[in-house]
């Protein structure tokens, strides 16, 4: 995050930050990409997001005309009872999963406007590699509500028009087939952009070859704690609202006791990422245990919300596989980041962060 603490300070910043992404062709394209790719993307996937309410809504009316309780429909994770077999409730709860999916997908794009920005301006080769890596998972995601639509488009093509879903499925085709060229041109760029910043990165170390490393680790923990910070809370804030949605804290002490626990998780969130980032960047052992300690916290409620709803939702249990892998793995950079403090490091870190902060 950018620190500003005067109007001149924030002059500066703008001035550092437009000096680095107008800096050659290069980095004037790749924003100039990321602009046009968020572009289209949000207006393709608003598109979508439409016809599938559009369904969800002509799908209500079929699905109350022929007797259902649409209380079932309370939230996205509450459908779990293979014993039902109504066409009308399967297809409604695939789209109100698809509808909070759309939500992601702005969230996502969103973040990933921020992140190669971010990586343009701090000059982060890691972070460049990791942003690209980002449009990808949009393809994925893309590709993934291709199959769901498909899927509650055979649940109901005898019960209402399937032109609504038919467009929905060409729009789908459309995102993938543009971000897969958006990745591919981004990845070349990328590529050019990774000698560039090497070169920077040589004249601010030197040779020094283990110097380097530090840096690149500590650059990678940079990295990591953003996409902590994206995917961590916005998984904490969703599961929450679930949680409320449902009245879980109804049905028993121990489900208060955990509604409480992931309240508190969830609040937890953007301080633990503040703490980490100063850890890291001022050399703070003592604020990078504290950090290990609320990474461990976080994997046990992700571990409690794994193991209630694997069996409710495919996506969602990916996606909080995924919130684990990430705990796991910043617990373990910053277990080797710690290392490299009082190695010289420092002064480097001050020196960067001097330019964009």
């Amino acid at each position: 995050m950018y620190k500003c603490h005067s109007p001149d300070a924030l002059r500066r910043i703008a001035q550092v930050a437009w000096t680095r992404i107008t800096q050659t062709k290069y980095t004037c394209s790749y924003i100039a990409l990321i602009v046009v790719s968020t572009f289209v993307g949000l207006i393709l996937q608003g598109l979508i997001a439409g016809l599938h309410s559009q369904a969800l809504t002509t799908l209500q009316d079929l699905y109350v005309k022929s007797g259902g309780d649409l209380s079932q429909l309370n939230s996205p994770l509450s459908w779990n009872q293979p014993g039902q077999s109504n066409p009308y409730l399967l297809a409604l709860v695939d789209l109100k999963r698809l509808k909070d999916e759309n939500i992601f997908f702005v969230l996502l794009r969103l973040f990933y406007v921020f992140l190669g920005i971010d990586a343009i301006v701090r000059q982060s080769v890691i972070q460049l590699v990791a942003h690209t890596a980002l449009e990808l998972m949009s393809v994925i995601f893309a590709a993934t509500q291709l199959y769901e639509t498909h899927v509650c488009r055979a649940l109901v093509q005898d019960s209402m028009d399937p032109s609504v879903f038919d467009s929905a499925i060409h729009l789908s085709i459309a995102v993938i087939v543009i971000l897969s060229v958006f990745t591919l041109v981004l990845a070349y760029l990328c590529k050019i952009l990774r000698q560039e910043i090497g070169w920077n990165t040589y004249k601010r170390l030197g040779a020094d070859q283990d110097q380097k490393q530090r840096f690149r680790l500590a650059q990678l923990f940079l990295l990591v704690l953003k996409l902590d910070a994206f995917f961590h809370l916005v998984f904490s804030v969703f599961f929450l609202v679930v949680m409320t949605q449902e009245y879980i804290f109804a049905r028993g002490p121990s489900f208060v006791v955990w509604y409480i626990f992931h309240l508190l998780v969830t609040l937890l969130q953007i301080p633990c990422f503040l703490i980490a980032r100063r850890g890291v960047t001022q050399e703070k052992p003592g604020a990078m245990n504290l950090y290990i300690v609320l990474q461990v916290i976080f994997v046990v409620d992700f571990f409690i919300i794994l193991q209630q709803t694997a069996t409710s939702w495919a996506y969602w249990a990916l996606a909080v596989c995924l919130a684990i892998i990430l705990c796991i793995v910043t617990v373990v950079l910053t277990i080797y980041a710690k290392r490299n403090f009082n190695m010289g490091l420092l002064i480097h870190s001050k020196s960067e962060r001097n330019d964009v902060d």
